[in-house]
């Protein structure tokens, strides 16, 4: 909704209001203004000084259509113009001017809507990893100060907290902050924000909806810990496989193959607090290992009955052989 801020001898004044404004017929509607005059107009601010708001550019205050003063939040005298209407039905007008009755007029033109302005998500669009912190903000202007919107995540993933903050244009918006780990149960599944306006006019509430549809990527493939493996036969190799291990209670099974020698599990916390699985096979390198492949399996369960997800690292060893070879030197003695 656009809104048009225009001054009328501005040598004068300087009004300061929003550019953008949202109005929902049935509901209040606060018009963020201040104003500023010469010194030498200072002492035109006084008591006796009154607002008024018109669809007319040629008005006083016998012919005004509306006359909001004693619903103004803003004081005068301090030059705050700031406007509560209790009900924007009374606005049939698209566009309205306002006159500071100080002798000086100060012009302002908005427009209103029957449509609740639509909340906007931060991030518009999620792509990552699962296991993530994912935060999203959801933002709805909040055109009545004293009605905010109320916020409705679906589905309700975490924690959330409201609040209402002030734009720089003295506008207000509602915004709630929803944080949670990201799941392959997320995946392709719509997380929408519902911003829901009360009016104040006994008609029923109405709503906008902003959603966003995640893409949460599988596990990360395990790592394996050298990342190859160079070594001379007989030698004594260790190998570490790690996976993110997202669901504490239920971490990866890892599983080698071929299962060389020894391995040991462990789950392990780094140092932001995340968790990992971790296995450490120990073996003694010999040439029939050269060339072959030597892979971790991680296998998830998941919690909603599907089948487990497996992901897998693997590397090629280079095994050398050291061979010896015995010469011999016969020598023939020739009797004489």
């Amino acid at each position: 909704v656009v809104t048009v801020v225009t001054c009328a001898l501005c040598e004068t004044f300087n009004i300061n209001m929003p550019q953008n404004i949202n109005v929902l017929r049935g509901s209040c509607v606060t018009i963020p203004c201040s104003f500023d005059v010469k010194s030498k107009f200072e002492n035109n601010l006084d008591n006796t000084c009154e607002a008024y708001w018109s669809d007319s550019t040629s008005f006083n205050s016998e012919n005004a259509k509306l006359k909001p003063t004693k619903e103004m939040t803003g004081h005068l005298k301090k030059k705050d113009c700031t406007t509560t209407f209790n009900n924007a039905s009374l606005l049939q007008s698209t566009k309205y001017y306002f006159r500071l009755e100080c002798d000086k007029p100060l012009i302002y033109t908005f427009t209103q809507a029957d449509d609740p302005p639509s909340p906007t998500l931060t991030p518009s669009t999620l792509e990552v990893e699962e296991g993530a912190s994912v935060s999203l903000t959801c933002s709805a202007p909040a055109p009545c100060w004293s009605h905010p919107p109320a916020l409705t995540w679906s589905p309700n993933l975490g924690q959330s907290q409201e609040t209402l903050q002030e734009n720089q244009d003295k506008t207000k918006v509602r915004t709630s902050v929803m944080n949670f780990t990201a799941s392959h149960l997320h995946h392709g599944n719509k997380i929408s924000c519902t911003a829901v306006y009360q009016k104040q006019d006994g008609s029923p509430d109405v709503t906008a909806e902003a959603s966003l549809t995640p893409d949460i990527s599988n596990p990360p493939s395990p790592t394996l810990t050298p990342s190859t493996v160079e070594v001379e036969e007989g030698a004594s190799v260790s190998l570490t496989c790690s996976a993110p291990a997202p669901c504490w209670s239920h971490p990866p099974a890892l599983t080698w193959s071929p299962n060389l020698g020894q391995s040991q599990e462990t789950l392990q916390e780094n140092q932001d607090k995340t968790k990992v699985r971790t296995s450490v096979m120990n073996f003694t390198a010999s040439h029939i290992h050269h060339g072959n492949k030597i892979s971790c399996t991680a296998v998830y369960q998941k919690q909603d009955g599907s089948p487990d997800v497996t992901a897998e690292a693997s590397l090629t060893p280079d095994i050398s052989c050291e061979f010896i070879f015995l010469f011999s030197n016969e020598i023939n003695s020739n009797n004489v």
